[in-house]
Parts: structure tokens; sequence; C-alpha cells
């Protein structure tokens, strides 16, 4: 499929704003003690961060003044449900920023940081399953498709936080936790990639519900390109898939290394750089989620 930049930029930032916000509201349940001031900063830069990527979202609609359709089918639309729960995120974290920075009560603090991480990991969830409920494009129908956002998200969410906290000369996060995440992150990747290569579950016979003859499609019926074979046919070579995948592999492995060593060094600008090459292999690998979709309506031009 061919996706449009802003689609790209909107599940690439905001899940690794959400990522961050989710560590942000775990932190009293880990050794990780910071100030108010660097806790209210760290909230507002990604607060900023998610907005961004929810108003890139909107670019690539024809008519931008329908977004806000976009939450009128809570009961059966996963994209209603993604903004819905990314509007109440806003309030959870101003009042879990207010009961840091003014309250005392531990047990308000960590309830409020707990609820703010639980709605962050839901945000991400529902923006993985706006494609993995798609059982027309068998690659993203999957399990695979939410575990590998949650945890790419989780994983450069907790390599922004660590730069931003770094750059604050305030307490870092273990390095544990986000080479956890980024090794299991790359490993579900490398699980969905092996399960793209297997034979699909369409074919032509199939969709036309026969099975005891062979199928020969003798015409598209179109002269010319149309608006499905130019979003749904759109192919790179296998070669250039192959090459991708592992410069992927290559940045997410270079960002973890980069992180552990800013940990060492306490150093912004090594953990700046952990968070920067964590997102160029995140980007690689959002537009390889989509180039490497097959929807079923392909088919009827093979």
């Amino acid at each position: 499929m061919h996706p449009p930049f802003s689609i790209i930029f909107f599940t690439v930032i905001t899940g690794m704003g959400y990522g961050a916000l989710t560590w942000l509201g775990l932190l009293p349940l880990t050794a990780t003690t910071v100030s108010g001031q660097t806790l209210i900063i760290s909230l507002c830069i990604c607060l900023i961060t998610v907005t961004s990527g929810l108003l890139s979202s909107i670019l690539h609609l024809a008519n931008k003044k329908n977004a806000w359709l976009a939450l009128s089918q809570i009961k059966t639309s996963w994209l209603s449900r993604e903004g819905l729960v990314a509007l109440i995120l806003f309030p959870v974290a101003i009042s879990y920023g207010a009961a840091s920075s003014y309250l005392a009560n531990a047990g308000t603090v960590t309830a409020l940081g707990l609820l703010l991480a639980a709605n962050a990991i839901a945000v991400i969830f529902c923006t993985s399953m706006i494609y993995a409920s798609l059982k027309t494009v068998p690659q993203w129908h999957t399990k695979l498709t939410p575990s590998s956002y949650l945890l790419l998200g989780f994983s450069s969410g907790a390599l922004f936080l660590n730069a931003v906290l770094v750059s604050t000369r305030d307490e870092t996060l273990p390095v544990a936790l986000f080479l956890g995440c980024g090794v299991a992150a790359i490993t579900v990747k490398a699980l969905h990639w092996r399960a793209l290569g297997k034979p699909g579950p369409v074919t032509v016979k199939s969709a036309l519900g026969i099975s005891h003859a062979s199928m020969l499609l003798l015409d598209t019926g179109h002269g010319s390109k149309n608006f499905i074979e130019k979003e749904f046919c759109y192919d790179v070579g296998p070669r250039t898939q192959r090459q991708a995948r592992v410069i992927v592999i290559v940045l997410l492995v270079g960002a973890l290394l980069l992180g552990s060593l800013a940990v060492m060094r306490d150093s912004w600008i090594v953990a700046c750089s952990a968070c920067v090459t964590s997102l160029l292999g995140i980007f690689l690998e959002r537009w390889l989620f989509f180039v490497e979709a097959k929807h079923v309506v392909r088919k009827y031009y093979e």
C-alpha cells in the first residue's frame, strides 16, 4: 500500500510520546526519582509531541473540517476509540503533574500515574487495532501488529524520556528498561516479517468460493491505472525490502547501545542521538509496515 507521510509521522511520533508518558506514569513504581519540576517539563514535552502527531494525522484528509467525525462511531470504530482515549489522556496527565508537584500523598500520585500509564497504553493499542482489525489486509490482521506497536512505542518512549531526563541533569531510567523493551520489539518485528514470507490465505479462487477449478483473470475492466491500483497496488522490490529490514534492525540495535552509553556517560548528546536513531529506525519500519501490506483487492489486478 502507498502510505502518506502524515500517517507514518503520526503513528511513529505519537507512539513515542505515549510510550514516554507510560514510563512517566510508572516512575513512582521504579527506583527512578525525579524532581517535580523535571516531571512537569517531561509531561509538557511529551504532550506537545503527542499533539503534533495527532494534528499531523488530519493532513491526509480531503476535507479536514470533518476530522471531528472520527469521534462519532465509538461502538464500532477503533479510530473513534483512539480519539476518545487520546482526549481523556490530557486531563489525566495534567492531574498527575499537579498531584506530583503539590500533593504529599504518595498513594494519590501513584494511582494517577498508573491511570496515566494505562491511558497511554490504551491509545497505542487502539491505534494498532485500526490496522489489526482489517481482515482485508492479512499482513495486518494478526496479534503481532498490536504487539509490535506497543513494544516499539515503549522502547522509543523510554529512549525519548531518558534523553529528557539526562538533559535536565536528573536521574536516568534503568538501562534494563529500554534494553528489555528494545530487544522484545526487535524480536516481535522479526517474527512479523517471518510471517509475511508465508503464502497468503486469500487467493482468487477462495475469494470467489471456488475450489474445484483453476481461475484465470482475463480482463480487469480498466484501460488505465485507477485510484485502487495507485494506492493498494504500490510495490517495492524484494531486494529493497530486505535491505530496509536490515537497516531497521541496525538502527534499533544502535539506538539501544547509544542509550546504554548515555546512561553510563550521563551525556545528553548521546542520549539525544539514541532517541533520533530509534526514530529513524521506526520511521523506516513503519514505511515497510504499509508497503508490505497486500490488500485483497489486489487479487483483481494480478
